[in-house]
């Protein structure tokens, strides 16, 4: 956990209620000029985003505050173009997870200030444990875990 938590990610608890359209991570949402037409950048540069519409329960670490927000994860569809990030979060709407999040970064690599990538989805089970990269852990567990690291 300390090498995860050592990253300054934020861990909140939240329910899905949906997805939203997907948007490139440039200030209007759009491909950018001569995007596809060469290879992709392996750096920063653009991106496809999809917006996870979530209900935050509780924030283990970091600013998020209970209620509706999204987070974003890398890949999704924008008019013609698809991306597909295999290690990527996949999450199901009306499920509980323990987001671990990254602050998202524009074509420069910079943060863009109020959204955050969702790096990591970990089921939180009916029993309230998660199961984390360290193995099954009770919420309360994991946030002294992450409070620990940070």
């Amino acid at each position: 956990m300390r090498t995860i938590a050592g990253f300054g990610w934020n861990f909140v608890e939240a329910t899905v209620d949906g997805f939203a359209d997907g948007a490139f991570n440039t200030p209007d949402g759009q491909a950018p000029p001569g995007y596809g037409k060469g290879p992709i950048n392996q750096g920063y540069g653009p991106r496809i985003y999809t917006p996870i519409l979530v209900s935050v329960v509780q924030a283990l670490s970091g600013p998020s505050l209970a209620g509706s927000t999204r987070f974003l994860v890398e890949g999704g569809t924008v008019g013609c173009y698809t991306q597909t990030v295999d290690v990527s979060p996949r999450v199901t709407v009306r499920s509980t997870y323990v987001f671990v999040l990254a602050d998202l970064k524009n074509p420069a690599g910079q943060p863009i200030p109020g959204l955050q990538e969702a790096k990591f989805a970990w089921p939180v089970n009916d029993d309230g444990t998660v199961t984390t990269v360290d193995g099954l852990m009770t919420i309360d567990e994991l946030e002294s875990a992450v409070s620990k690291s940070q």
